[in-house]
């Protein structure tokens, strides 16, 4: 295949944004690039003086819930208590569901309500008339609150009060309140939400084709609390693959507990980290070492601002977590840790050098920091994954939870990328957006759409477009031992593009939200065009 009259952006290149090309593309893979326009008799594809960028790579994201959002009841919009009460109650939602079935809600913020006193519980959720069970989960994923036929079947578990007590929220007499926090709601959604393979194939379906809108073809997905077991996650992909249907590259992540979990894994698996098939591969094993700030149970070294009593959670012990590490890098399998408080980040580091660094292991948010905690980060060079776009809705939040003097060390992009360390970009979703170009908007920006704080939250943490870009392809590449031939355009990369209408680089900084992707190519096969969802309208 031959692909005529195109320029070419990768970060990269030297300042020829007018410059013509032709790519010659062959055995999903770019073959040659050549300057100028094709002057051959073979056909060709013209690429109308688009600029072909590589495509994007989510790093962190929660593929198999995006797409099971679109199947549950939304409560994003909701501004009241009223209003969800009223979209758990409607007609339309009753009737899709079978009577053994869980109303499963997500995207609740009841935290923001005015119409409830205080947050609400199993009580609050009783009153909505409905014998089903239902779950209701917050939108950043870390609480969720149930009702009685739920509470009733979570209780009868014994591990979940003896593993996961300090998540389970609790009266003064003790009683629970049907809120659970972090690890006890990843508990729940693994032992009593796993869905059918009928429903993992239709979240999927759903999801995929928001991914090639935005020019994502590969992502790096933690989905098993929404499946039951790996094999059934991995499964669900590969079912996708064989019948021509997957249009990403999903690299799945295994979240482990314990250290059990990881034996469990290694046993009855012979595949490693970047195993597979051409689309489907074995990812990291993926670790909660704390929680969040909202909840204050991300780990900090000094107390919140708002709650001067607390520090957050550890969820390991160091020695246990180093020893998980270790399991780990022994037996090729990269680690992912989730770490939002910067003692966590002090914890995964320290559980990083010990067991080695052969294995790019992972630390997801890294939302607090420190000056000794970047000098580590510089010595180690952990990879990290960022999400930009929550600093458009928790840059206010900060100083909050916090304080003013630890705020600056917050939402941290520009000293990361300082210190040598790999820094990915990527979106969370579903509960940040999936659209890359709002991430990138935010890295560059600081702010969010409306203008807010002036001049960004910590300007001097703001990155280029062209940092930003190759945080979501070329760094990408480099977590999945592929560096050189993903997330660049040169001889021999794999033919993984997109086609946009500007360069990036062109695009003034309070616009790069807006940017369209115009075609999505996987593997040299054209996988999304803008042009068609222009026809179906």
């Amino acid at each position: 295949m031959i692909l005529d009259n195109i320029r070419l952006y990768d970060g990269n290149q030297p300042d020829e944004k007018d410059a013509v090309f032709h790519l010659i593309i062959e055995n999903d893979c770019i073959k040659a690039i050549n300057k100028g326009r094709y002057t051959g008799d073979k056909t060709v594809i013209d690429g109308k003086k688009r600029v072909l960028c590589p495509s994007f790579t989510d790093t962190h994201l929660h593929l198999l819930r995006y797409g099971l959002m679109k199947m549950d009841v939304d409560l994003r919009e909701a501004e009241s208590w009223e209003k969800v009460r009223q979209l758990l109650s409607e007609d339309r939602v009753q009737q899709k569901l079978e009577e053994s079935e869980w109303l499963v809600a997500r995207g609740l913020t009841d935290d923001k309500y005015e119409d409830i006193a205080g947050l609400a519980q199993t009580k609050d959720l009783d009153d909505i008339e409905d014998e089903r069970p239902m779950f209701i989960l917050h939108q950043d994923g870390h609480e969720c609150v149930v009702n009685s036929p739920a509470l009733d079947q979570i209780r009868e578990d014994d591990s979940l009060s003896e593993e996961h007590s300090p998540f389970i929220e609790k009266d003064e007499q003790g009683n629970w309140t049907g809120r659970f926090k972090d690890t006890a709601v990843h508990y729940i959604k693994f032992h009593f939400r796993a869905k059918s393979n009928k429903e993992i194939d239709q979240a999927l379906g759903n999801a995929l084709p928001y991914l090639a809108r935005y020019g994502i073809t590969s992502v790096h997905s933690d989905d098993l609390n929404y499946a039951g077991n790996y094999a059934k996650v991995w499964k669900g992909y590969r079912r996708l693959e064989k019948r021509n249907l997957l249009t990403v590259r999903a690299f799945l992540h295994h979240y482990v507990f314990n250290i059990d979990d990881m034996h469990y894994f290694l046993e009855h698996s012979d595949k490693r980290t970047g195993d597979g098939t051409e689309k489907v591969r074995i990812g990291a094993f993926k670790i909660f070492v704390d929680g969040t700030h909202r909840l204050h149970t991300a780990a900090l070294e000094q107390p919140y601002h708002d709650e001067p009593e607390g520090r957050g959670i550890l969820n390991y012990k160091q020695s246990e977590l180093n020893r998980m590490l270790q399991l780990a890098e022994g037996h090729d399998m990269q680690v992912a840790m989730h770490c939002i408080g910067d003692r966590a980040v002090k914890s995964a580091l320290h559980a990083i050098e010990k067991a080695g660094t052969t294995m790019r292991h992972r630390i997801i948010h890294a939302q607090t920091l420190s000056d000794d905690l970047l000098q580590k980060i510089a010595t180690l060079k952990p990879c990290l994954e960022i999400q930009p776009g929550f600093l458009l809705d928790e840059w206010n939040s900060y100083a909050q939870w916090v304080g003013e003097k630890r705020g600056p060390y917050c939402g941290m992009i520009k000293s990361l990328q300082a210190t040598g360390a790999p820094v990915s970009l990527s979106s969370d979703a579903p509960i940040g957006p999936i659209n890359p170009f709002e991430h990138i908007f935010a890295a560059v920006n600081r702010r969010d759409y409306e203008g807010h704080p002036q001049g960004g939250w910590i300007p001097s943490e703001k990155i280029t477009t062209d940092a930003a870009f190759k945080g979501y392809t070329q760094v990408p590449a480099y977590l999945e031992f592929m560096e050189g031939q993903k997330g660049v355009i040169k001889e021999g990369a794999i033919a993984d593009f997109i086609l946009l209408d500007d360069y990036p680089s062109n695009v003034s900084h309070d616009k790069l939200h807006r940017i369209n992707v115009q075609q999505t190519w996987l593997g040299g096969e054209k996988v999304y065009d803008a042009a068609d969802e222009g026809k179906k309208g």
